[in-house]
């Protein structure tokens, strides 16, 4: 009976002070509905009061930012200073906050300016050369219970804040919200830049669920899989969530570390905690990038790699020193002795250069061979005259007389072969040199060697080959 008058109190407290806070933000909204209206017709200063009593509602930050662009367009530079640099404290992290901060300096530049100069009256001297700006709309998350975390599109190692939430947004995105025993809420929105979008999401108390959180205490931000990878990363870690009770499997990969596999047996309303200590690969890779190595052939101690035909190709090696090698049809190829490092990634980055045309060669060649092959002919033709001569002049009855045709035929034969066979000699020996010879700039390529960790990440299941190697 106590218990439950005890709840009836609390009910009867938190059901006014829940509509006084809507009745507070809705006058909030009120006003920056207004402020929005009035900046884009042009009255800036009274946008800016507008922008100020919604701040005076709700002290959401992105009030004070839109105080200060219309106070800026407005020409008081005093006042866009002070809500600028009130933003700047109001919202630490955010992203944009080098540029106010440059926008800051040069505004107290331009006051000084024009404080320097002796009667300075009349309208404001030029705004400050400075990238335009305009006023946002803003996104508004709010939870029952609060400090619920709050994840935008995905769920990352970290959130992006808890409820209550404020932040800028434009296009589509996916609002996740999360809290410990309370089912996962996700609202699809797309906010307008010049509207005030507002969420309220009462979470659903879910006793049965179990929470869990997984930690990687030397690889942070590791992706985080349950029951199936190929479902996708669940999220990051350090990772925290709800699941289902009963038994599920656990992966958590980085690359240039062992895969971690577990099991856990989710509990309904129990908090489950896993240290998942990663350790590093025993092998490193080696990638070969480079427009030209497309559909090349990469060879590890003159042994190919099995690429498939894919780009980049990326081949997985113990630690020691390999002698790679690009080649490609029509092109030079490039040869290096690299050092795969354990656990870290070599690129080499290769340009081929074309290889010389062997046209010329096979044309001289070519030319070669049909001179020797006629001088071979006239040879053998002056061979058989002095052959016949010889035979005719080892019988007396028949010996040849001094103006045999035979005579000067084989003669005219010989010389003619032996021009024959010097003009195929000097073709040959040109068609050797354009055979062998190296035209044009070789073949370049460089590299570096990266810890994996310090590489653009890749998850096991991203895609991307990886050509593993027996050596």
């Amino acid at each position: 009976m106590r218990n439950s008058l005890a709840a009836m109190v609390v009910l009867a407290v938190s059901l006014p002070a829940r509509a006084q806070d809507e009745a507070t933000l809705s006058e909030a909204k009120r006003h920056f509905d207004e402020g929005q209206v009035l900046y884009l017709a042009g009255r800036f200063a009274e946008a800016a009061v507008e922008f100020e009593q919604a701040f005076a509602k709700k002290p959401y930050a992105a009030f004070l930012f839109n105080e200060a662009v219309c106070h800026e367009k407005s020409g008081d530079l005093e006042k866009a200073l002070d809500r600028y640099a009130r933003y700047v404290v109001s919202d630490p992290n955010a992203a944009e906050r080098p540029d106010i901060e440059k926008r800051i300096d040069a505004l107290r530049e331009q006051l000084k300016a024009q404080s320097a100069l002796p009667g300075a009256t009349g309208p404001a001297a030029p705004a400050p050369v400075l990238p335009a700006v305009e006023t946002r709309g803003l996104v508004v998350v709010e939870s029952k219970p609060s400090e619920a975390a709050v994840y935008i599109d995905a769920r990352g190692a970290s959130p992006a804040g808890a409820t209550p939430f404020s932040t800028t947004l434009d296009g589509k995105h996916t609002i996740i919200v999360e809290a410990k025993g309370y089912a996962t809420e996700r609202k699809e929105i797309a906010p307008s830049p010049n509207q005030m979008t507002y969420l309220y999401i009462a979470l659903s108390k879910e006793h049965y669920l179990g929470w869990i959180e997984i930690v990687a205490p030397n690889v942070p931000g590791a992706d985080v899989y349950f029951d199936s990878r190929d479902s996708g990363v669940a999220g990051k870690t350090p990772f925290m969530g709800n699941l289902r009770p009963g038994k599920h499997k656990v992966w958590v990969a980085r690359e240039g570390f062992a895969l971690f596999e577990s099991e856990l047996d989710i509990q309904p309303g129990g908090t489950h905690h896993l240290d998942a200590v990663l350790e590093p690969i025993r092998y490193g890779y080696v990638k070969v990038l480079g427009r030209t190595t497309r559909g090349a052939t990469v060879l590890v101690d003159e042994r190919p790699v099995d690429c498939r035909g894919q780009y980049p190709c990326r081949v997985e090696l113990p630690p020691g020193s390999y002698r790679i090698e690009v080649a490609s049809d029509g092109q030079k190829s490039y040869v290096e002795t690299v050092n795969v490092v354990r656990a870290q990634e070599t690129k080499m980055r290769v340009q081929l250069q074309p290889a010389p045309s062997r046209v010329s060669a096979y044309v001289s060649l070519g030319v070669a061979a049909a001179f020797l092959g006629t001088g071979t002919y006239f040879g053998l033709q002056s061979r058989g005259d002095r052959a016949s001569l010889g035979d005719d002049n080892a019988d007396p009855a028949a010996l040849a007389s001094d103006d045999d045709p035979r005579i000067r035929r084989g003669k005219i034969y010989a010389l003619v072969a032996d021009g024959l066979f010097a003009v195929g000699g000097v073709a040959g020996i040109l068609g050797v040199y354009y055979l062998l010879r190296d035209e044009g700039p070789p073949s370049i390529g460089e590299h570096e060697t990266l810890p994996l960790a310090l590489a653009p990440y890749a998850s096991p299941d991203s895609g991307g080959l990886v050509a593993r190697t027996s050596f």
